[in-house]
């Protein structure tokens, strides 16, 4: 909420000091020069309107594209805790608690720890904990059996695809653009608002509508540029909810049903 009040608030800045700017050089300068060569002028501001409103459109949808990465890594990375969770009940006690135990310690650590301090850019010791942890337990699982080892194989390939998505969003978390792009976006905003300057208008008041419309819309692509930009920052972090599923889910009981839960009524329903 924090970050659409600032940017509304640099929206009606931006639109009042690009009017007072007009009203000003009008006032201060002779710009009647100027009026034999409106059709260069219009040209000018054609063609650099073109090619900045490309620029402007390719930065954002590529910060929206990294803000869906973002969410699908998260999405990702929360399910392949899920499913760690789930295969462990197929092992048997007291490898099955153990494992599941400290998947519930992961989960409570990111969305208690992690979740919370997001604007540091820095992965929860807790959840770090847990995950190595992870590691260390499946690894130890014994595999003497075929189900066994077919269990501790599927373990193994969630809990590596967790660490993958961990790591890839701890990276993107720290995902900042270069200052050169900020000064791409600012010096062509600032050119595209000085073009208009130089358009000869009648009435100053429909000029200045015009350019409160122009310096507007450029307020909001950037905006929009800043927002999605950073995904687990400001008005569109990205939230946790799939990490608040799996909290539900893994309130379930650890002991597994037996075979004669399973199967015994459809064993005594068979004649």
């Amino acid at each position: 909420m924090e970050t659409i009040i600032s940017g509304l608030f640099v929206f009606c800045l931006a639109a009042a000091a690009a009017i007072i700017g007009l009203l000003l050089l009008k006032k201060y300068v002779d710009l009647s020069s100027l009026a034999n060569h409106q059709e260069l002028v219009q040209a000018t501001l054609s063609i650099v309107g073109t090619l900045y409103a490309v620029l402007l459109g390719f930065l954002v949808a590529g910060a929206v594209t990294f803000h869906e990465n973002a969410e699908a890594r998260v999405l990702l990375e929360a399910n392949s805790l899920c499913d760690v969770f789930r295969f462990a009940r197929g092992l048997p006690d007291p490898e099955r608690s153990v494992i599941r135990n400290t998947c519930r310690a992961y989960n409570q650590a990111v969305l208690d720890t992690e979740w919370q301090q997001l604007d540091k850019a820095k992965g929860s010791p807790q959840a770090w904990t847990s995950y190595f942890k992870l590691w260390e337990e499946i690894l130890a699982v014994p595999n003497t059996t075929q189900q066994g080892s077919n269990i501790q194989t599927s373990l193994m390939n969630a809990v590596q695809n967790l660490g993958e998505s961990r790591r890839t969003r701890i990276t993107m978390m720290k995902h900042e653009l270069p200052p050169l792009v900020w000064v791409v976006v600012l010096t062509g905003s600032a050119i595209l608002i000085g073009l208009m300057y130089l358009l000869m208008g009648e009435k100053n008041v429909i000029h200045s509508i015009l350019i409160a419309i122009v310096t507007g819309v450029l307020c909001l692509n950037t905006l929009l540029l800043y927002v999605y930009s950073r995904p687990f920052n400001g008005a569109m972090k990205v939230r946790p909810d799939a990490f608040v599923v799996n909290q539900d889910m893994f309130k379930q009981s650890d002991t597994p049903a037996t075979y004669d839960e399973i199967f015994g009524k459809a064993r005594a329903s068979t004649p």
